[in-house]
């Protein structure tokens, strides 16, 4: 019997090595569409600090601040604009990979937001 057990407990092992040698899933591609209110810009234009509705199995809605890809630009947005932005992890963790405005009259979920501190100036 303990031969048996011996046996056994080595081919578990022999799964487990192999189950780890298999490839992670590939979490590059994970990204959300998200809806929120913009609050400003931080970090000299880096981060957009935003107001966003609760991201359903992801994150409640809060006020923080979203790094942004660089390909993305905070000029023609203003504060308190509606908008819906991919909020996407390519690897280099979560960013904002693209942004839209919505229309001023888009209903909006939001918690209740406090004006973005001196971010602006400070460095990632």
């Amino acid at each position: 019997m303990t031969r048996l057990c011996f046996l056994a407990c080595l081919l578990c092992l022999g799964c487990a090595v192999f189950a780890g040698c298999a490839e992670p899933p590939d979490e590059t591609s994970v990204s959300f569409t998200v809806r929120g209110q913009y609050l400003g810009p931080a970090y000299d234009g880096a981060v957009a600090v935003i107001s966003h509705e609760a991201i359903p199995g992801f994150m409640e809605a809060m006020q923080m601040p979203f790094r942004i890809e660089e390909s993305v630009s905070l000029d023609s947005l203003r504060e308190g604009d509606k908008i819906r932005f991919l909020l996407a992890d390519r690897g280099n963790g979560y960013r904002i990979d693209s942004i839209r405005v919505l229309p001023p009259d888009t209903p909006l979920t939001l918690v209740e937001t406090s004006p973005p501190d001196s971010l602006s100036n400070a460095t990632p």
